[in-house]
């Protein structure tokens, strides 16, 4: 699967150096794609397709907050404990925290994400060239995720780097 909105690749990107930086394994197959859709229903799909493997996975990045909260509700109606058995992040935090447990998510700087636009447009009005830009974002953790099982795992002999 290749995701063809631009953001949602390079949030893949990001995810996938970041995993290979902490020695997980990166594997394609374990993504899913739903939808354009960015709804609490589509995550719910997705949550579901993916907790039907077995193993189930024991985290999901979702690309939305929107996205994450239907896993949040996925999981909990599956009576899959939740940063326990299955830690979910969400991307976004445009929302007042919600989910229960807190939801985990990757902060975008909102603020300067609509600044930036506004000087797109104005130089695409002005008829000159708009740069591209990628923002900071900030890893906020709350209570939807916890560290690998491996990792705090006593008896697995694996070790946090």
């Amino acid at each position: 699967m290749q995701a063809s909105y631009r953001p949602t690749r390079a949030r893949l990107e990001g995810y996938r150096r970041a995993a290979e930086a902490a020695g997980l394994k990166w594997d394609r197959d374990v993504l899913v794609y739903e939808s354009f859709e960015d709804t609490p229903s589509a995550g719910i799909k997705a949550a579901a397709a993916l907790l039907s493997q077995s193993p189930h996975p024991t985290a999901i990045l979702a690309m939305s907050d929107q996205l994450a909260l239907g896993v949040l509700g996925y999981a909990r109606a599956q009576g899959i404990r939740v940063p326990d058995e299955l830690s979910v992040v969400g991307y976004d935090d445009a929302l007042p925290v919600q989910g229960v447990p807190a939801l985990t998510t990757v902060r975008q700087p909102h603020v300067e994400k609509g600044r930036r636009a506004a000087l797109g447009l104005i130089a695409l009005l002005q008829r000159e060239e708009a740069r591209s830009v990628i923002l900071s974002t900030e890893l906020v953790v709350r209570e939807s995720a916890a560290a690998p099982p491996a990792l705090h795992d006593e008896n697995s002999g694996v070790r946090p780097k």
